[in-house]
């Protein structure tokens, strides 16, 4: 007999394997399709500011070299 912190009796025979059964599921079809929805959600979130961005600092740096170029045809 071994007695624990909790004073609760237990008794172990060590000749007996301990079988544990789960009744869990791993896999829910219904949080897997909220959790790939989530995903794209943040992908979507992180991706369209950059995508942005990017087309923003195209656009300026297109100018700026048009801007560029008149200047270095007016010098003319």
């Amino acid at each position: 007999m071994v007695q624990n912190t909790n004073e609760i009796n237990l008794k172990l025979n060590p000749s007996k394997s301990i079988k544990i059964v789960s009744n869990i599921r791993y896999i829910d079809p219904i949080s897997s399709t909220c959790l790939i929805l989530y995903s794209l959600i943040l992908l979507l979130l992180c991706a369209l500011p950059i995508l942005a961005l990017n087309i923003y600092l195209r656009q300026a740096f297109t100018t700026l070299h048009r801007t560029n170029r008149l200047q270095v045809y007016d010098s003319y």
